[in-house]
């Protein structure tokens, strides 16, 4: 007889991310060896060995920050007289899209997702970025006319759903002529709860949601039309101690195959007790987008500098959202030695 410290939980709409939230993360491809759909109760998940290739952060904003797109939103919609209080009440939440992100074939800039959140759902409602239309950058969005339900709290072992979602816009208003629209659903099962084992750091009670997101896009531009079928399988491992997943693992499935691309876990640095690392400077995460944070305790700290190329003193704070694109150094100071390190400003 075993004794496990595995417990089911029920995640709710509090334990997930608010305006505020800013999480390290650390992505990893080359991940096939790993066996990512064993689902049940009680169950191990030990991928304690995957290796690590960058690191980015999750940031959740105040929609209102995007003042660009409330202003293409409301345009759109014609709010002209009441225009903050109708985008209040559409989004609560948002956060930035990864620099690579694409919609229906179309490459997409400066991208941000746009939620609202209740106690009982999380909704995509929209997507906003710079889209490069014959050569120029216009910034556009996406909405949904009915919204694409990530997840139905609380999440529950056992749960099952399925929610239809769609688009159709057309900005010829906005002076574009171009047409989105897109039919889909998601199909999200709660499938596993159990212990989850990821690089330094161990989860004794996780729950395991797997979710199908499948969707026919289509982009007409100056009359010319392509359609695009995406469809993305996805598991994910919640825990009451973290405001998103985990660990999130996104790839494709063919005849119950799933075959994993790439994945996205909590950071936890590993500071080892070797001199080296004792002495070396760890920045995360890198590139980095708003503010830096590093393997040096704060108490420790005497003085932050951070320097461009070509030597100039550009901040004395780990709040670099002000700087431009490039290559950066950090000094810090403390009692018994200077840290050096560089680092991406995205």
């Amino acid at each position: 007889m075993s004794l496990s410290g595995s417990a089911q939980i029920s995640y709710s709409s509090t334990d997930y991310a608010d305006i505020g939230t800013s999480i390290n993360l650390t992505t990893s491809q080359g991940i096939a060896a790993f066996n990512f759909t064993q689902a049940g109760t009680d169950i191990t998940w030990d991928y304690s060995g995957i290796q690590g290739t960058g690191t980015d952060t999750s940031e959740f904003v105040n929609p209102t920050s995007q003042s660009n797109y409330r202003t293409i939103w409301c345009l759109y919609h014609s709010y002209y007289l009441n225009c903050n209080n109708q985008f209040n009440n559409a989004f609560n939440l948002a956060a930035p899209l990864p620099d690579d992100y694409s919609f229906g074939g179309y490459s997409i800039s400066d991208a941000y997702v746009f939620y609202k959140k209740s106690t009982s759902q999380l909704l995509a409602k929209m997507y906003a970025g710079q889209v490069n239309l014959n050569g120029t950058n216009a910034p556009l969005i996406v909405e949904y006319t009915q919204p694409d339900v990530l997840y139905q709290f609380p999440i529950i072992y056992g749960d099952s759903y399925t929610n239809p979602n769609s688009i159709s816009m057309n900005f010829t208003n906005l002076g574009y002529n171009l047409q989105v629209a897109s039919t889909g659903t998601r199909q999200n099962t709660v499938e596993g709860w159990g212990k989850l084992m990821i690089p330094n750091k161990t989860f004794t009670s996780v729950l395991k949601l797997k979710s199908v997101s499948d969707h026919d896009i289509t982009v007409t531009y100056e009359g010319n039309s392509t359609t695009q079928n995406v469809r993305e399988v996805s598991y994910q491992w919640f825990s009451k101690d973290s405001k998103i997943p985990v660990l999130s693992v996104t790839g494709t499935e063919t005849n119950g195959i799933f075959v994993p691309a790439n994945a996205k876990y909590l950071y936890f640095p590993n500071l080892s007790v070797s001199e080296t690392e004792k002495n070396r400077l760890i920045i995360y995460p890198n590139p980095v987008k708003n503010t830096i944070q590093t393997n040096i305790t704060e108490k420790e700290i005497l003085s932050i500098g951070v320097y461009n190329t070509e030597g100039r003193l550009v901040s004395n704070s780990f709040d670099v959202s002000y700087l431009t694109k490039g290559n950066y150094i950090l000094k810090i100071t403390t009692k018994n030695k200077n840290f050096i390190g560089k680092f991406i400003k995205k």
